[in-house]
């Protein structure tokens, strides 16, 4: 069962991704801020990370660049989820180490897609039949 670390300080984001992604085979793990992600990260060393970029105590991109620079996690793909739409919102999200990037608000669809783009093919069978 693919592993997805969920990093949002909105209790509202992180149900509706939750909503989104339990039901298709996923084990879900949360975090509020950016430190919390990178401890949570180098302890459970997830299959992806989805990411908000404007957090307190440490925002997405210096999250990122953290575990990028761990050899523990840097392999670990990262999907920056954001507001933030403009496509220099996304070519910074692309330099800080993020693997790829989501505009807030999407759609279930998007995220699933953006999720499967990151996970072997073999991975989640149910969310590749819900795409289908």
């Amino acid at each position: 069962m693919p592993r997805i670390l969920v990093v949002d300080d909105d209790p509202n984001s992180r149900k509706i991704i939750e909503l989104m992604l339990s039901s298709q085979g996923y084990a879900l793990t949360f975090a509020e801020n950016g430190r919390d992600a990178v401890s949570k990260a180098q302890a459970e060393e997830p299959d992806l990370i989805l990411i908000d970029v404007l957090m307190p105590i440490m925002n997405g991109h210096e999250a990122t660049r953290h575990l990028k620079a761990d050899p523990r996690t840097r392999q670990i793909p990262v999907v920056a989820l954001t507001a933030l739409a403009f496509e220099s919102d996304r070519q910074e999200a692309l330099s800080v180490g993020c693997n790829g990037y989501l505009s807030k608000p999407f759609t279930r669809r998007e995220l699933l897609e953006a999720v499967l783009g990151f996970l072997p093919s073999d991975a989640a069978p149910d969310a590749r039949q819900a795409l289908a």
